[in-house]
């Protein structure tokens, strides 16, 4: 019997099975199971309905199966942090946004909206501390049982209550029973100091920044108070009035200038104990220039120290009444006291010199005085690859203006384009970034960022013509951090406006400059004279309200008034 051939198999149902069954984990790539569901899904996303498709498109496909669970996450992340916050939907999350000064957009990152439940949770403690009189004698019997040691820390639920019991560890004795007294007699008579938000606004949330700490601090100097805290009453409904009106009630029989009250929010440390007998000092009726200070002070200064603004800290002020002591602008003085030497008086013999220098050039742009010390700083105290700095031994001595100037300027640019600094990345700070729509304009969506390597600084120091790259060596030590304020529209237009500094340690905006240096607040002036484009300088322009949104959002300070 002759032997039957083969049969081939057919080419046609192998390749048919092969596509069905790409389709079957393709459809499963998208969580669907029934051929039906897939043809209702792409017409649902704009793609066509047919089985057979290519890889490009089965792939966009994919791509667009993925942005639906990423909105879905997001989604399913606003809807829960709405519901920890007890509210009842988005409107009603961002109706309270508003009312708390911070900005409305829906999608945050998870340090703002940790920032967000944070205070979510202060405004319920605020509220419980001052619920009504049954709540108001469970206070009196808790500052009591505090004051004996009979409740530990992790007993407490309010964080003002956990600031009055660290308020007391420390103390002994007197001092104990005094603060006790205090907080009794502020409880009853102005409540609103036993508050755990930041008391000074330009401080920022560092430790001592309360009103409660503040009283803590009162209490060590209980041996020079001059009157019973008993006797004391507010005659004023504003809280800063009130601890100004306490603190003076009890350690001042003479004047003592506003910008002192800001030694008592500094913590106890050294530093704070020292500010804090500048007070005393004072108050007793002795003149600032014998107390215990860290720049020689000569009459004229002490003179105008006590005229000095009362928003300015007292390091601040001392700075400021040095400026003006030897003769020079308002303006002067406010821009020197913006740069580092507003907060440190490290080699202050050095720095002095500094201040008397721009004091007897008096047509030198105040603008020019951040740069100039960026400048002075790293030539003389900042060390190179080397170990040294570039000129250890500069002075002031014989210095020109017009030099100085045109030696800053070729080290900014020097700085723009150098890429031999060491590079790498460091740790972010820890403020979160900021995100905000103008609706008023158009839809233009306001950012503010962290950069973080030495890359992202000497792209935005060549993009903005400004010196930014000088703050690698601080940011890589964690000191300080540079963020970009960017604006973008809705047709992906994109553009860099403002760069900002921020010291870390306090929170603090140190310096806010757009290109080349300019200032928010002069609609675009900048020391270099150089022209600005007119819609630049409009976004400029209005940079300083994003700038304050993203401080009252992040409870940042400030030093510089550029905004």
């Amino acid at each position: 019997m002759a032997k039957q051939p083969k049969r081939k198999k057919s080419r046609r149902r192998g390749a048919t099975a092969r596509a069905n069954a790409e389709l079957g984990a393709h459809m499963a790539s998208l969580g669907l199971e029934a051929i039906e569901a897939y043809k209702v899904w792409c017409r649902q996303h704009g793609f066509s309905a047919a089985l057979s498709k290519t890889w490009q498109e089965r792939r966009q496909e994919r791509a667009a199966h993925e942005r639906d669970q990423q909105a879905a996450q997001a989604e399913e992340a606003v809807r829960q942090h709405v519901a920890q916050l007890g509210l009842d939907g988005v409107a009603a999350y961002q109706t309270w946004c508003r009312q708390q000064g911070l900005g409305d957009a829906v999608h945050k990152s998870s340090a703002q909206r940790s920032k967000e439940l944070k205070l979510h949770q202060q405004i319920q403690s605020t509220q419980a501390l001052h619920k009504g009189r049954k709540h108001s004698r469970r206070t009196k019997d808790i500052i009591h049982q505090l004051w004996a040691g009979a409740i530990a820390e992790e007993e407490l639920r309010t964080e003002v209550l956990r600031l009055i019991y660290r308020a007391f560890v420390g103390l002994a004795g007197d001092q104990r029973a005094q603060l006790r007294d205090l907080l009794l007699h502020v409880e009853k008579r102005a409540s609103s100091l036993l508050d755990a938000r930041p008391a000074l606004h330009r401080l920022g949330r560092v430790d001592g920044n309360t009103f409660v700490e503040a009283l803590g601090a009162l209490a060590r100097h209980s041996d020079a108070w001059q009157q019973s805290p008993s006797e004391w009453k507010p005659d004023s409904r504003n809280p800063r009035r009130q601890f100004a009106a306490l603190v003076r009630f009890l350690l001042a029989r003479y004047d003592v200038p506003s910008c002192l009250d800001s030694v008592w929010f500094g913590g106890w440390d050294q530093e704070a104990q020292r500010q804090q007998g500048w007070f005393v000092h004072v108050g007793s009726g002795q003149n600032i220039r014998t107390a215990d200070l860290p720049l020689v002070f000569s009459k004229r200064m002490a003179h105008v120290f006590a005229e000095a603004p009362s928003e300015l800290t007292a390091t601040e002020a001392l700075r400021w009444a040095q400026v003006m002591g030897q003769g020079g602008s308002e303006m002067l003085a406010q821009a020197v006291i913006a740069t580092e030497l507003g907060r440190n008086f490290a080699e202050e013999s050095f720095w002095s010199t500094v201040v008397l220098f721009f004091v007897e050039n008096p047509m030198l742009d105040p603008d020019m005085v951040g740069p100039i010390v960026d400048y002075i700083n790293h030539q003389k105290f900042v060390p190179t690859e080397e170990g040294e700095p570039p000129q250890p031994n500069y002075t002031m001595k014989g210095r020109g203006a017009v030099k100085l100037l045109r030696q800053v300027e070729e080290w900014h640019e020097r700085l723009a384009r150098d890429n031999r600094q060491p590079g790498g990345s460091w740790a972010e700070s820890g403020i979160a970034s900021f995100e905000w729509e103008d609706d008023k304009e158009e839809g233009l969506r306001w950012t503010i960022r962290e950069l973080t390597s030495k890359r992202e600084l000497t792209l935005e120091g060549r993009a903005m013509n400004h010196c930014v790259a000088s703050y690698i060596s601080n940011c890589r030590r964690g000191s300080k951090s540079v963020w970009s304020m960017q604006v973008a529209d809705p047709e992906g237009y994109s553009a860099r406006v403002l760069t900002i500094a921020v010291h870390n340690p306090s929170r603090n905006i140190v310096e806010a400059r757009g290109r080349f240096n300019a200032v928010p607040r002069q609609s675009g002036k900048n020391p270099k004279n150089k022209t600005l484009e007119r819609p630049y300088r409009e976004l400029l322009a209005r940079s300083g309200a994003v700038l304050r949104k993203w401080i009252e959002a992040e409870e940042l300070g400030r030093t510089t008034r550029a905004y």
